[in-house]
């Protein structure tokens, strides 16, 4: 069955309560559960998101270089960076990378059209084998 899911979309409801917003790292491990990107226990997918988000709010572009400052594992912000990408929700330009499609596209816009769209293209699926369904039994 594998092979027939294109995508998949995780998109948590969760509290956001004073602990998760005490802190950028707080902020950044609920965004992580909230959006379904990985694990919020990754100080590689922390610290990358933390900076794309830093760098899209500065209106920068998050150019792979700065990443190698860190004390991370290179190899692993690169495989996070590049699943992002792969996802959608990061994009490359020749001056670096963003969160979202470009630098001025404000994110709420960006994660409330990437998660609908996606979310739209399931359940036009989901229709055609419900209708598919319905007309198997009515024979």
């Amino acid at each position: 069955m594998k092979e027939y899911i294109k995508s998949e979309i995780i998109l948590r409801e969760m509290v956001l309560d004073y602990k998760s917003k005490m802190d950028l790292d707080s902020l950044t491990r609920w965004l992580i559960m909230a959006l379904g990107l990985g694990n919020p226990n990754s100080p590689a997918l922390v610290f990358l998101l933390k900076k794309l988000l830093q760098y899209k709010f500065l209106e920068r572009y998050l150019r792979f270089q700065d990443l190698q400052s860190s004390s991370l594992n290179t190899k692993t912000l690169y495989y996070y960076l590049h699943k992002l990408k792969q996802k959608g929700l990061v994009s490359k330009h020749p001056e670096g990378y963003t969160l979202g499609r470009s630098l001025k596209e404000p994110l709420k816009d960006f994660f409330h059209d990437y998660y609908k769209t996606r979310m739209e293209k399931a359940l036009e699926n989901v229709e055609k084998a419900l209708d598919s369904f319905k007309s198997k039994t009515l024979l």
